[in-house]
């Protein structure tokens, strides 16, 4: 697995030697004790980026130093920059929750003032998490949009950060050629700022793409550029993720032992910063060398330690990857255990790992193109307008005028069908209360004339029959036989006539409520053919009656479709009632189906199922495909 180097954008950027840095923290230290304000606030934010990558918790300290003086001293440019410091802190630390919440607070103080500079930082650092977490979406848009905020400042470093980061992701979905492309544009802003440290970040990731397309020549070139690069820059954090590449390229040419020894040194650095992901990544990499060495204590114990970093700090894709190995490592020991990671593996691979489509990336990078083309055609624009100035003024006022005289109109109209639109979803939401009401008397008209008169009529048949048996002789063993099959036939024209009138009123329904009716119609159901787990809670008091009635034909419905057509043999059924209303889901293992495909061409059962439940103002959704079964989650509020 190779480790692909990021990168955070600082709003302030200070690379220095050891002596050097000591002499810069003293400056700024003084600063905070005897500067202005304003003055305080930027030292302890300097000094927060001074330490980001070696001590994450001292410049949080120092974020906070600056974001409670910014905060008295109402500085929201200076409070932006410190929601920047400390989300970047916390993002070196791999907690991402928290510094998503920092990087929004610093792009809405951003947007107020329209600092386009730090709305670029926190819209390419938010990519970063984005990127970390595997939403590639939300990572390529805001990468692009902050591109342009950085192109259209003319900041070179910002903009080739943010071309750096474009590559990872376009790496991360196997587009290597597209990512070499805008590392190399990276690249080329980088040698021209002739920065150690930001150079050496771009070695590391073309690297990498190389190394994807395995051609290794270049990928050992860019690695080992990197690493001196790193070195002289004296940046751990940096050094660590090119260590790692270059142990990657040497495991992969069949030099196993000194891969290790280069994975060993990443990890310490790693350690030392407390960079959870990057620590997960190496352990799982390491794993892989020792199953090569043949070592299986201590592959085992890497991947162990590797899980439970990733459990812990929710890194869904080397929570993914290490699921995957221990699959393996068990395979011929353990095949239990081994199928149960495997499964793990698989869940968290279906929701990580749904890859953005061609279009979609196609979409944002002319997104992109076309906002560069529009820039510059406004900036011609503004030319034109300041030669026409007093020209421009009177079309505008003119065209407000028209405008809001459109508007205006609009609006009326507007409003006017807002109350067409009312009274027609009025009616028909009364003409479907009516026609269920009169479903549901009917079936209740039906069913009583079936249980008690045609029921009875045929009751009062067999008790007839029964005493024929006893007074008539039979002239041999085949008039007796004839007899039997005529009470068979009543007896059994009795029992489905019961059966069709409980099917369409239950007793127990009207009787007991919804959970006892629906337990009484699924234990009907053959276990030898499907298997029915049945859940109730909250339903110890009835629900209102037309609740009722609509939500047990809704499961009959559902409970028909999987009969007829999922396959399935297993089938769960829960309801729950709580404060916000009933949650009814049904879910089995049959053949599923594609629901998207089918969703314009709903069955009537569906169909059915759909405006039962909208009568009820609930929602009903749909989770299937082919062959994982299929879930219905329905949810009823409490009616008025």
């Amino acid at each position: 697995m190779k480790y692909y180097f990021s990168l955070v954008i600082l709003l302030l950027t200070v690379h220095t030697n050891a002596s050097c840095q000591d002499k810069v923290t003293d400056s700024l230290s003084r600063v905070t004790k005897t500067g202005k304000p304003a003055e305080k606030v930027k030292a302890w934010n300097a000094l927060a980026n001074a330490v980001v990558y070696d001590n994450p918790d001292q410049a949080k300290q120092y974020a906070r130093q600056a974001i409670q003086l910014a905060l008295h001293e109402n500085d929201r440019a200076g409070l932006s920059d410190a929601y920047t410091r400390i989300g970047i802190a916390f993002d070196v630390s791999g907690l991402y929750d928290s510094s998503i919440y920092y990087y929004e607070r610093s792009l809405a103080i951003c947007n107020q003032i329209d600092n386009l500079k730090g709305r670029g930082s926190a819209l390419n650092n938010l990519g970063l998490i984005y990127w970390n977490l595997g939403d590639y979406d939300k990572a390529l848009a805001h990468f692009f949009d902050a591109l342009k905020d950085f192109e259209s400042i003319g900041n070179d470093q910002y903009t080739a950060n943010a071309l750096n980061n474009i590559g990872l992701v376009y790496d991360d979905i196997n587009k290597h050629d597209e990512a070499i492309i805008f590392h190399h544009k990276a690249r080329a802003y980088y040698e021209k700022l002739n920065d150690h440290y930001l150079r050496g970040a771009v070695y590391n990731n073309l690297g990498n793409s190389y190394f994807s397309l395995n051609r290794f020549d270049s990928a050992e070139y860019y690695y080992l550029r990197s690493i001196g690069m790193q070195q002289e820059a004296n940046d751990d954090y940096g050094l660590s993720i090119a260590y790692s590449g270059y142990a990657t390229l040497l495991d992969t040419l069949g030099k196993t032992a000194l891969a290790l020894e280069y994975d060993k040194k990443s990890l310490a650095l790693k350690n030392k910063l407390n960079e959870v992901s990057g620590q997960a990544i190496l352990l799982i990499n390491m794993a892989g060398i020792y199953r090569k060495l043949h070592a299986p204590a201590e592959e085992l114990d890497c991947l162990n330690r590797a899980k439970e970093i990733a459990e812990k700090n929710n890194l869904k894709k080397e929570l993914m990857n290490a699921y995957l190995k221990l699959s393996g490592f068990y395979e011929k020991s353990d095949v239990g255990l081994s199928l149960n990671y495997f499964k793990k593996y698989n869940a968290y691979k279906d929701s990580v790992f749904n890859e953005t489509s061609n279009r979609q990336i196609t979409e944002l990078s002319t997104k992109y193109e076309t906002g560069k083309k529009e820039l510059k055609l406004k900036e011609k624009d503004l030319l034109i307008a300041r030669k026409n100035m007093m020209l421009l003024i009177i079309a505008a006022s003119l065209l407000l005028l028209i405008i809001l005289g459109f508007f205006l109109y609009k609006r009326n109209q507007f409003r006017q069908e807002q109350k067409l639109q009312r009274e027609i979803l009025k009616q028909q939401e009364l003409a479907t209360r009516a026609i269920l009401s009169a479903e549901e008397n009917e079936r209740r008209r039906i069913a009583a004339e079936l249980h008690d008169g045609i029921g009875q009529m045929m009751s009062a048949a067999r008790m007839n029959l029964s005493v024929f048996e006893q007074e008539l002789p039979f002239n041999g063993e085949a008039q007796k036989k004839s007899f039997d099959n005529v009470v068979n036939l009543v007896d059994m024209s009795c029992r489905e006539i019961r059966s069709v009138s409980h099917q369409m009123m239950p007793n127990a329904l009207l009787k007991k409520g919804l959970a006892d009716a629906i337990r009484e119609f699924t234990d009907r159901i053959d276990r030898r053919i499907l298997v029915v787990d049945l859940h109730t809670e909250g339903l110890e008091n009835r629900l209102e009656p037309n609740t009722e009635s609509v939500m047990y034909r809704v499961v009959q419905e559902c409970v028909n479709n999987v009969i007829k057509h999922a396959g399935a043999t297993h089938l769960d059924i829960s309801l729950i009632q709580d404060q916000d209303g009933l949650s009814v889901t049904i879910e089995d293992n049959g053949k599923g189906f594609d629901h998207q495909e089918e969703g314009e061409k709903d069955g009537i059962g569906i169909t059915n199922i759909r405006s039962r439940v909208q009568f009820l103002k609930g929602t009903v959704e749909f989770d299937s495909a082919p062959g994982r079964g299929t879930l219905v989650a329905i949810h009823v509020p409490h009616q008025a």
